[in-house]
């Protein structure tokens, strides 16, 4: 006499009800964890998106504002008033103030979620802004201690920084413009 195959049968059935509803509840988790990445990568997106718009119209202005100091530096090399006259009467130098914490938030939570290109070209504004801000040190460092001369070669060389700072405030509107067109609707 065989013995009844029901038992093994039924086991199996049991597994299969158990392996079945595994897999539905992972697929679930996995699509609620895919719904959350998406909502919060729109929502860190419309921060940086923000805050890279901010910096933006900061940084254009400073730079409108060194183009002015510039020229006037230019046309009073050989005048006798100070480089502090003259820079006062054009405006000052300024610092562009920039804001990066959507890219370190980014880097620091949920760097899976961001393509590679996204995150190399965040961190190159970043690094061009440590570059600005390094320039704009050794422009204030020489202004004030120069800043009563009024020779001409003292102007020069405020010029010269002040022109190493420009260089550096075009160069981040450049990448602000880009990755403002790349990454955003």
């Amino acid at each position: 006499m065989k013995a009844p195959k029901a038992p093994r049968f039924y086991f199996i059935k049991e597994i299969a009800i158990v392996v079945i509803g595994v897999l539905i509840a992972v697929s679930i988790s996995n699509f609620k964890e895919s719904q959350d990445n998406e909502a919060y990568f729109k929502k860190t997106m419309i921060a940086v998106k923000s805050e890279i718009l901010a910096s933006l119209q900061d940084v254009n202005d400073v730079y409108s504002r060194h183009v002015e100091v510039a020229d006037s530096v230019q046309s009073n090399l050989q005048n006798d008033e100070t480089l502090m006259e003259i820079v006062f009467e054009a405006g000052g130098i300024q610092i562009a103030e920039t804001k990066n914490i959507g890219l370190r938030f980014f880097i620091s939570h949920k760097a899976d979620l961001v393509e590679y290109q996204m995150i190399s070209d965040l961190m190159e504004i970043e690094n061009t802004n440590r570059i600005l801000e390094k320039k704009m040190d050794y422009l204030l460092e020489f202004a004030y201690a120069d800043m009563f001369k009024e020779d001409p070669k003292s102007k020069e060389k405020f010029l010269i920084y002040l022109y190493n700072v420009m260089d550096s405030e075009q160069s981040l509107i450049v990448q602000y413009d880009d990755f403002l067109s790349n990454y955003t609707e």
